[in-house]
């Protein structure tokens, strides 16, 4: 169970309760009706609940505790949820994996928050940490009811600093690459996280730890030459593909610029850890995505990156670890299910085969009329993705901080197909750095 300080909303006294995921009763042999184990809040609150604002609420519920809960399953995201979903009879919370609970008191932070819970008998050995560093760490050795008064003043303090030093490390990569750009009449595009600032907030997302940008096909074929003689990791700077991790790592299609000055322990990398020379592991990227040139017809658009997908899942044979929680948003079961099949299937392809198959069949529709792209190198979760041309354009200028870059032309149109809504901010389980890690 990780509890973090959440550092991205304005008002509010925001925490995240990151639950042990609970075992299913049928995992663990037991018969009868199946159930789910789960560590039980009783309590959670300020130690002295003493906030005058808290004290004038109405009603039977503990004003200095819960008010609402969601999580990226469910979506819970008021009061309600908090009672039809995680309360029992008893009025105690049965917590779920990545929950958010939203904590009304500021007194938290004065008198440190309370934390009582109930560990069930079979959830014994299992571990209660607080991020960002190891604020609390108790091996849940016994069964049984415990408290824990958690100093608030020191929660989300790394995970801050981390942001920090990400922030300035984008930036970096960032002038780099448009010096680049610019020098060799480069056409480029801002997108993913980076658009979303600099079209919405004029500077970098507050929990984002990472840079994307994007190039059409053709030009990335003709920057490759350039960008492996100007980068060669001496000047700080080391430009790496796919093939430059070797012939028997994978991790994915991207190609990145690495900043190699500088240290930014994150976890990344850390299912190919160990596995290559490159010694990028724990340096700042910036993600240089593929624009290709897609089709027009739905079908020919699915049937493609159909392929590519399973192309990647036989490459992931050629990974340190399988990660589960890569499916947390997806229906995780089955493409859980699918993978395994893929990576057994890849294991007896070589790697060098399936990376020459990625690339014909990212090229099949090279020679299309149609007026939409995709990313073809992009990570498995967004390959069927489709953009209208148009979208991109020659694209129009923003500032990202004091750095003036290059984002899609319908940057609205854009961000609505990847995000949706993107002019709101995201639930609060949803701000967090996506490669920040406790244990670096």
């Amino acid at each position: 169970m990780t509890l973090v300080k959440e550092l991205f909303n304005k008002k509010g006294y925001d925490v995240i309760i990151e639950t042990s995921k609970g075992i299913w009763s049928d995992s663990l042999g037991i018969p009868g009706e199946r159930r789910k184990f789960c560590v039980k809040v009783e309590y959670l609150g300020a130690a002295s609940p003493v906030s005058e604002s808290a004290a004038l609420q109405e009603g039977p519920r503990d004003p200095y505790s819960v008010s609402s809960v969601s999580s990226p399953y469910d979506w819970l995201a008021d009061e309600s949820a908090v009672y039809s979903a995680f309360r029992d009879v008893d009025d105690n919370i049965w917590t779920a994996y990545w929950t958010l609970f939203r904590l009304k008191d500021p007194a938290i932070y004065d008198s440190g928050l309370k934390f009582v819970y109930t560990v069930p008998e079979k959830l014994s050995g299992m571990t209660v940490k607080v991020e960002d560093e190891i604020v609390l760490k108790r091996e849940l050795t016994a069964p049984g009811t415990f408290e824990e008064i958690i100093d608030m003043s020191v929660v989300g303090k790394g995970m801050a600093e981390y942001l920090e030093q990400a922030h300035r490390f984008q930036k970096v990569l960032l002038k780099e690459w448009i010096g680049f750009c610019e020098a060799n009449n480069v056409k480029y595009w801002l997108i993913c996280g980076g658009a979303v600032g600099a079209y919405r907030d004029g500077d970098v997302v507050p929990w984002d730890d990472d840079i994307d940008v994007a190039v059409t096909r053709k030009m990335y074929e003709y920057i490759l030459p350039l960008a492996k003689k100007t980068w060669t990791g001496e000047n700080g700077f080391k430009f790496v593909t796919p093939e430059d991790l070797g012939d028997e790592v994978f991790f994915d299609q991207m190609t990145r610029l690495i900043y190699t000055k500088e240290k930014l322990p994150n976890s990344l990398f850390d299912r190919i850890r160990g596995m290559t020379d490159t010694g990028i592991e724990d340096h700042p990227v910036l993600d240089i995505y593929i624009l290709e040139q897609g089709s027009s017809s739905p079908l020919v658009h699915k049937l493609q990156t159909g392929a590519l997908k399973a192309l990647y899942g036989m490459e992931m044979a050629y990974r340190g670890s399988f990660n589960e929680d890569d499916y947390l948003y997806s229906d995780k079961k089955r493409h859980i299910a699918t993978a395994r099949r893929l990576m057994k299937i890849g294991r007896k392809i070589p790697l060098t085969t399936l990376r020459k198959l990625h690339r014909k069949v990212s090229l099949l529709t090279k020679n299309s009329s149609g007026g939409k792209y995709f990313f073809s190198n992009g990570y498995i979760g967004c390959l069927d993705w489709c953009f209208d041309k148009k979208w991109f354009g020659f694209g129009r200028k923003a500032m990202l901080g004091d750095i003036e870059v290059v984002i899609p032309k319908d940057i609205e149109k854009y961000l609505g197909k990847q995000y949706g809504d993107f002019a709101s901010l995201p639930p609060g389980w949803a701000r967090r750095p996506g490669h920040y890690s406790v244990d670096k």
